[in-house]
Order: structure tokens, then C-alpha cells, then sequence
């Protein structure tokens, strides 16, 4: 996961407020039988790469070697390129599936059930969501709620907080659970296949889900209903986004349309 910059780190590298004054606990690697929703944990920064001078290295904390992220060092672009990579995030193994912004944090997803939040611009980590399910596939961030989908195509609405802390809560998953004795099946609503995109429509509070089953699906989440699902494309969909303005929504697949 590479970050990038115009010209020069001065609008981008803007000084972050008090940063956590409680000391963080070590990361763990993902394991099958550790994947609850609950219980807010914490973890250190990331090292930056042996190379760097003992001056760049103090300007990271120390990491944990239990982790499968690493850091690259901070770099200063060259005033002759418009864009310039200023740091980067390398996980060890497995996929890194997407990525939102918000808040001054940057929230990673990948193979792990542990959705990750990293202060910018120093890419130290503030602490992770654990999910029951893994393979964050989408991450959309609006105000304090973090909308993911995961392996088990569903969707779950996070609401977090970060002012001495990270802190997390979920709000509801989509669709909703149900009685096992009354719907022992998959719901209906439920997505076929990994759920690839999400937008969100702020007027009416709807959330759109694309699909690799080729549908759309509009959920209303002040019921957390789904409120319409269509076939939108002949192959998978794999970008969705919603004009603010007058609701349309755009799509995009792998049928070429």
C-alpha cells in the first residue's frame, strides 16, 4: 500500500494531533479460531527498513515482529516529479483488497479478518476491527462509520472513535440476522458471491453493494432492509458509485461495460 504526493510533503504531511498515550499491545497473525467482533485491541507501529539512517529511525516507534506488516521508511519527493511514493506499507503474505480514508486514519483490509487503521502520514497503526469473517474485499468510510464486506458476503457497519484511543463498535450486519429456526437457509437478500464495491447515498441513506454475482443491491439503513436488487451486468461489477446530486447510480464490470 504505497501513499502518494504533489510535489512536495508540505499539504500532506500536516502535524497530528496528541498521538495515544496508552501503550499499545502486540499484533497477533490471524488465526481461525481468534475471530470475534468485540473487544477494541491496540498495536505499535510499524519498524521502518533496516537501511535507514539512525536519524530516520527514530522517527518510528518500535514494531512488533509478531506482525506481518512492515514500513518503508519517510522519503522526500524530488522537486522534478508531480508524484512521488512518500512511504509504503508491504504485508509479508496475502492480498491487500482495499482501502478508505477518513479522518485523518487510512483503514486497510486484506486475507486477515482485521480491518486496520493507520494515522496519516506517519503509517503508524492506531489498532484494528476483528470481524468474524475475513477477506475484506470493500472498505467505505462516511463521518464515523466504516461499512465492510467480508468472505461470508455479508456487510458489517462499524462506528468508531479515535480521540485519546481507536475504538470500535458494530452497528448491525447486512443482511440481518435471523432465527436459525425460523430461516435456516441463506437469506434471500444476501449477496451469491463476494461483495466488490459499496457506495453510499447520503440524501436517502441507502447503501449500495456490487457483487462478482453481477447484482446491485440497495440497502436502507434505517431499517437495514434491502430495498432493491437487480442484474446489473453480464460479468462481475466491480466499482460502483452514486451521484450526490441526483442519486444515479454508475457501475462498472468485467463484461467490459
Amino acid at each position: 500500500m504505497d501513499f502518494y504526493g504533489r510535489n512536495s510533503l508540505h499539504g500532506f504531511m500536516d502535524e497530528e494531533s496528541n498521538p495515544p498515550q496508552s501503550p499499545p499491545h502486540h499484533l497477533s497473525i490471524r488465526t481461525r479460531l481468534d475471530m470475534y467482533d468485540q473487544d477494541l485491541q491496540f498495536s505499535p507501529g510499524r519498524p521502518s527498513s533496516p537501511r535507514v539512517n539512525p536519524a530516520v529511525h527514530s522517527m518510528f516507534p518500535p514494531g512488533s515482529p509478531e506482525s506481518p506488516w512492515t514500513l518503508s521508511p519517510l522519503q522526500t519527493p524530488s522537486p522534478a516529479l508531480l508524484y512521488h511514493c512518500i512511504a509504503s506499507l508491504h504485508r509479508q503474505e496475502g492480498n491487500i483488497y482495499s482501502i478508505a480514508l477518513s479522518k485523518g486514519l487510512a483503514f486497510t483490509g486484506s486475507d486477515s479478518n482485521r480491518i486496520r487503521a493507520w494515522r496519516q502520514p506517519d503509517c503508524t497503526e492506531r489498532g484494528y476491527i476483528k470481524a468474524s469473517s475475513g477477506e475484506v474485499r470493500a472498505i467505505f468510510a462516511y463521518g464515523n462509520m466504516l461499512f465492510t464486506s467480508h468472505r461470508d458476503c455479508k456487510v458489517r457497519i462499524w462506528n468508531y472513535t479515535i480521540s485519546d484511543h481507536f475504538r470500535f463498535k458494530k452497528i448491525t450486519t447486512l443482511p440481518k440476522k435471523t432465527s436459525f429456526l425460523m430461516f435456516p437457509k441463506t437469506s434471500s437478500q444476501q449477496h451469491k458471491d463476494c461483495i466488490s464495491c459499496m457506495a453510499y447515498y447520503h440524501t436517502e441513506g441507502l447503501l449500495y453493494t456490487g457483487s462478482y454475482d453481477r447484482t446491485v443491491k440497495a440497502w436502507r439503513l434505517l431499517d437495514k432492509k434491502c430495498v432493491d436488487s437487480f442484474v446489473a451486468h453480464e460479468s462481475n461489477v466491480n466499482a460502483i458509485v452514486v451521484n450526490q446530486d441526483d442519486g444515479c447510480v454508475f457501475t462498472c464490470s468485467a463484461d467490459g461495460s
